[in-house]
């Protein structure tokens, strides 16, 4: 079974997921605009043997006009912040540099690419470790302040993210954020419905795998990593019921059992408009009467068109449109 370790950089070892990373829990907000094909994933074998054992790391180039911007993205996983982290990214930086150059890919008539380094942190204890290599440093005051070396790299400290900015943020990796910060199942209830309206856009068909390992390892990792999801069943959302209060507690009723109410035809339907119900709740706040009245009369065949329409919709006069269109 994958380690948290693992199962994080096979998350971001996919471009969408980068782009979202960095457009929402960065100043990067531009990023946004950017389209996912022009994010590439390059070998990160550029450090050297010990530094390779001893972290793991994602190196993107991101075309942005004429130019390539390379982002350095480190995923961190340790329970301990690290003291020497800004000194750790410099050196990292400068084998990159050094890779590019040895490797021909730069014009030698041009300045070095602007690097961006990213920390992803999700330890228990509050980062404290200073950013800017510079403050590792000691002042001496006969030197002049402009010798000592400054590097900096960017902290996404995922534990500590404001609650109102993940409520902003409307993407996966959001929702992904949110389960893993909560402690009750009443969330991944809530948040299933997203999940399976991401993964069923283009952007987003391969990360299913990703997804899944993910979750395993936040919901039930002594069960190992398959959580027996399917992803086209519209009533997922229904075998994660709200009475319970800890990922705990409903491992222990479930088990590997198969749901039974699932099975039976109305329990099918009810799981179909929670489902329906949530997904319209998150893309536009508080269900209108019209939507409403369209999830509580749906069976099967309408219930994967009305998802559709959520799914492709910007309003719900557009949602009853497409409805209209499909029957």
């Amino acid at each position: 079974m994958p380690n948290h370790d693992g199962v994080y950089r096979h998350l971001f070892s996919h471009p969408a997921l980068v782009r979202e990373l960095l457009r929402d829990f960065t100043p990067l907000t531009w990023l946004g605009d950017i389209p996912v094909e022009c994010f590439q994933r390059i070998n990160g074998s550029y450090a050297n043997e010990q530094a390779r054992q001893r972290h793991s790391d994602l190196v993107w180039c991101v075309k942005h006009g004429d130019a390539w911007l390379y982002f350095y993205v480190l995923i961190e996983c340790q329970a301990q912040p690290d003291r020497w982290m800004a000194l750790r990214m410099q050196v990292y930086s400068g084998l990159l540099y050094q890779e590019l150059l040895a490797s021909r890919e730069l014009d030698a008539k041009r300045r070095l690419p602007p690097l961006v380094p990213v920390v992803l942190y999700h330890g228990e204890q509050p980062w404290r470790a200073r950013r800017n290599v510079a403050d590792l440093i000691e002042r001496m005051p006969l030197l002049p302040a402009e010798w000592t070396p400054r590097h900096r790299y960017l902290l996404i400290d995922q534990r500590r993210l404001a609650a109102d900015v993940l409520a902003e943020c409307k993407g996966l990796v959001a929702h992904l954020f949110r389960i893993e910060l909560s402690d009750s199942p009443e969330v991944f209830q809530e948040r299933l419905p997203m999940l399976l309206a991401w993964l069923k856009q283009k952007d987003y068909a391969d990360l299913r795998r990703a997804v899944e390992l993910w979750l395993s390892q936040r919901v039930n990792p002594e069960f190992g990593d398959d959580l027996g999801i399917d992803w086209e069943e519209p009533t997922m959302a229904a075998k994660f019921p709200r009475k319970f209060e800890t990922w705990r507690d409903y491992v222990k009723h479930e088990g590997r059992e198969e749901g039974k109410a699932e099975g039976k035809a109305e329990g099918k339907a009810e799981g179909m408009r929670i489902m329906l119900r949530d997904l319209a709740g998150e893309r536009f706040g508080a269900v209108p009467q019209s939507v409403e009245s369209l999830i509580a009369t749906v069976d099967d065949p309408q219930a994967r068109r009305l998802l559709a329409a959520l799914l492709q919709s910007a309003t719900p006069d557009e949602v009853l449109a497409r409805m209209r269109r499909a029957s």
